[in-house]
């Protein structure tokens, strides 16, 4: 079967996704929390594609009610999304590479389908919906030949990336020292780069989506075939390792901002990339370099010499490389390369950052605090066994973070294995290390210190 591909009339429809009718719904959920619910005596709760499906049938949709159900699950789909890549770097450290990138996929879908009804846009069954400036639910037209849940969020992200509503959106929640990554384009002098920026980096990390819905064989080997009817080169257990641990130092907190870390990377690859495809020209007809543009940037932002000086090593230099998630981002090996399930795990990785900060700005535009949301977020800890109702974190986003604490802990182990191992194997690091894997399997908490105000 050839790529689906969006109609006219399709993208139209898809035009009219708002975010700001969803950021008004959203606020709108405070009346159902108070029950302790993020969806209270909402039609669309339960049964819910059928229930929808009928009611655009019978054209006798809910539009407040399917509105209110597309923003709650915006953070839900998000924390399910971290919940399956923490279940894929299970895997990881275990050998089973199929099944960790059979995980990863589901985690890069659900960050597409948080991100996307963030949008206005909510991804059902069959039946998906787009929720207009005035609020109104619109059904996405797509009979007779319609497109399910995998191939309907590959079109819809693919064609949102490309549109400004999604640059505004990365532009604001990407942020190093407090500033975002739309001011500091503009001292770089590259607004209009942002599209470009925005459209690469969704459609890239949601490359999975495309790939193993388009190929047939690469679906059925990761979702349905045996995985060892046929020797295959395995991953040792030291590479596994090492690469979750690099993976989880690139999401410390403990910065400025909780992903400070992270969008330091991004931020330096997005300025290299512009001053790469569209260099500043100069007054002499030649072009400014990249080492004067960035001074100049810098000398843009009150940061004092010592910071300004440390960020323009960063900026330029060679002593930080770009950590083992963007380099794996990156790559396009096939399918049934062994090192494929990293790039899968990458993607959902970046994809989920993106998901989590704009479900945290709806969050703090809501204004709802960490109390209000207690009913869902301690829940989930107690479910996902990463505290008991004794000893729950403290209502405030301060004591949310403590969870990187243990993080850290396993995060040394996991390191003083790795370079003291002799004869790596799965059997060693799960026997040795179990306690602090289990640490850096429960993804989840990644997913609560970015959303919890």
């Amino acid at each position: 079967m050839p790529p689906r591909t969006l109609t006219n009339a399709q993208k139209t429809i898809l035009a009219m996704a708002s975010r700001s009718a969803i950021a008004n719904t959203f606020q709108s959920l405070y009346s159902d929390i108070t029950y302790n619910e993020w969806l209270h005596n909402n039609v669309y709760s339960v049964n819910t594609t059928t229930t929808i499906e009928d009611h655009f049938r019978t054209n006798s949709i809910n539009s407040i009610d399917l509105c209110k159900y597309v923003a709650a699950s915006i953070p839900t789909h998000c924390m399910d999304g971290w919940g399956f890549l923490g279940r894929a770097i299970h895997c990881v450290v275990r050998g089973d590479t199929n099944t960790a990138r059979h995980l990863a996929y589901y985690a890069e879908l659900r960050a597409a389908m948080s991100l996307l009804a963030s949008a206005g846009i909510g991804v059902l069954n069959n039946t998906h919906v787009v929720i207009d400036n005035n609020g109104q639910a619109h059904e996405f037209p797509d009979h007779p030949d319609r497109c399910g849940t995998h191939v309907f969020t590959w079109l819809a992200l693919e064609n949102w990336s490309s549109t400004q509503q999604a640059a505004n959106l990365l532009g604001e929640i990407i942020k190093v020292n407090s500033v975002s990554l739309r001011d500091w384009l503009i001292e770089f002098v590259a607004t209009g780069n942002l599209v470009t920026i925005a459209s690469y980096w969704l459609s890239s990390w949601g490359l999975d989506l495309n790939i193993l819905n388009n190929d047939r064989d690469a679906r059925n080997i990761v979702s349905y075939r045996p995985s060892h009817i046929t020797n295959t080169v395995c991953v040792n257990a030291l590479e596994s390792s090492t690469f979750i641990s690099d993976l989880w130092s690139t999401l410390n907190p403990y910065q400025t901002t909780r992903f400070n870390l992270l969008d330091r990377y991004l931020l330096r690859k997005s300025l290299q990339s512009i001053d790469r495809d569209t260099p500043l020209p100069d007054a002499h007809g030649g072009q400014i370099s990249y080492s004067d543009r960035v001074s100049s940037m810098l000398s843009r932002f009150s940061l004092g010499t010592a910071v300004s000086d440390s960020y323009k090593n960063f900026f330029i230099g060679n002593n930080f490389p770009d950590p083992v998630i963007l380099s794996e981002a990156e790559k396009r090996q096939p399918y049934n390369d062994p090192r494929h399930h990293f790039e899968v795990l990458s993607r959902a990785t970046l994809l989920l950052r993106i998901a989590t900060g704009s479900c945290f700005q709806l969050i703090n535009g809501a204004t709802f605090s960490s109390t209000d949301l207690e009913f869902w977020w301690n829940n989930l800890g107690v479910e996902r066994g990463l505290w008991n109702q004794r000893n729950k974190p403290g209502n405030n986003s301060g004591d949310i973070i403590t969870l990187w604490d243990d993080v850290d802990i396993a995060l040394q182990k996991i390191l003083a294995w790795n370079s003291r191992v002799s004869h790596p194997s799965y059997s060693g690091l799960i026997n040795k290390q179990n306690t602090s894997l289990r640490v850096l399997e429960s993804c989840e908490r990644i997913g609560l210190w970015g959303l919890i105000p």
